[in-house]
């Protein structure tokens, strides 16, 4: 149960991350956009490859 919590809020932040990134990319910040969008990856990735560590 609490692993589906910590996998919904990292994909909601990561959707909330992303969506920043296109807003960022639209203003011609392109390495900003760039960054956030790794930031989103990171933020999605890194509890999922805990999670499957410590399983």
């Amino acid at each position: 149960m609490i692993s589906v919590l910590v996998v919904l809020v990292c994909a909601l932040v990561a959707v909330y991350t992303t969506n920043y990134a296109r807003w960022a990319w639209r203003q011609r910040l392109r390495l900003g956009a760039a960054g956030l969008v790794l930031l989103a990856l990171a933020t999605v990735a890194v509890p999922l490859y805990v999670m499957w560590y410590l399983s």
